[in-house]
């Protein structure tokens, strides 16, 4: 069986530390977080959760890569708390991470940090199930994806079906096994947008959710009219709630990299989606 590769969120946001020693068991871990109020953070709309590179070295200490969201499609490299961020991340002893979505910014990062830093791809905008002349087109999309990342959290609908595993290399791909958004959800790229917009509004001060916590939970939830994940998904066939059987499954095809998401998510629920891993 291969080493898995677990990526976990909330790394400034709770105090993961003490859990992660005793889980080392189950493989590398990389954990990661959207920090100091940095226009350049997406995925989530900013909390008030500000470090230091202190911060950043009592993981590294004990072997644990941090991963920063930097998956805003739009970067401003001008932005002083993203360049401050980018350094805290330097390292001679372990490849930090940083997630990200936008092509400059990727092709600054490869010009100046390529020896000090892994990066990953999140968040496309594809048709969940596309037809067989879409699923060509789909796997040179892919393969121009690997060409210059590496990782790649692929869209989840596309983790279990044969054209796309049969065509990846697998190693390069992470796949998430906490998303409770629904399979083919209209509102994918939407929710993506939104929240980016947000957080560059906001950029460098107050965060948004603490400016106002509805509005910044309207946005992060379900857009969906009565959509409950926990009574909808029960059945975990289209790849994105995963159980433990679902995540067998996974390991069997050869997936090692495992993410689980929810930044807002406390430690214990943390520790439950672990439990699933270990399979």
């Amino acid at each position: 069986m291969k080493t898995m590769n677990i990526t976990i969120a909330g790394a400034f946001t709770h105090n993961l530390i003490p859990s992660l020693l005793k889980l080392r068991r189950l493989g590398d871990v990389t954990v990661y977080d959207g920090p100091n109020n940095c226009s350049w953070n997406a995925g989530r709309i900013n909390r008030d959760i500000y470090i230091s590179k202190k911060d950043i070295q009592k993981y590294n200490k004990i072997g644990v890569r941090v991963a920063l969201t930097f998956s805003n499609p739009n970067i401003d490299l001008r932005d002083k708390v993203g360049l401050d961020l980018l350094k805290m991340l330097e390292s001679r002893t372990i490849q930090n991470e940083i997630i990200l979505t936008s092509e400059p910014f990727r092709i600054f990062l490869r010009e100046f940090y390529d020896f000090l830093l892994k990066f990953s791809i999140t968040g496309h905008d594809l048709q969940a199930y596309p037809n067989v002349s879409k699923q060509e087109e789909y796997k040179k999309y892919y393969k121009d994806l690997e060409s210059k990342y590496d990782i790649i959290v692929p869209k989840m609908e596309h983790v279990f079906q044969e054209w796309f595993y049969t065509s990846i290399n697998i190693e390069k791909y992470e796949i998430m096994t906490n998303d409770t958004c629904r399979p083919d959800c209209q509102f994918y790229k939407q929710h993506f947008e939104e929240i980016a917009r947000i957080n560059t509004i906001f950029k460098n001060e107050k965060s948004a959710y603490e400016y106002n916590k509805v509005l910044a939970e309207s946005v992060e939830e379900c857009w969906l009219p009565n959509f409950d994940p926990n009574k909808e998904l029960t059945s975990c066939s289209t790849g994105m709630d995963l159980d433990k059987e679902l995540i067998k499954q996974a390991k069997e095809l050869g997936y090692s990299r495992f993410k689980i998401s929810g930044r807002e998510n406390t430690v214990q629920e943390v520790l439950k989606d672990l439990e699933c891993l270990e399979t």
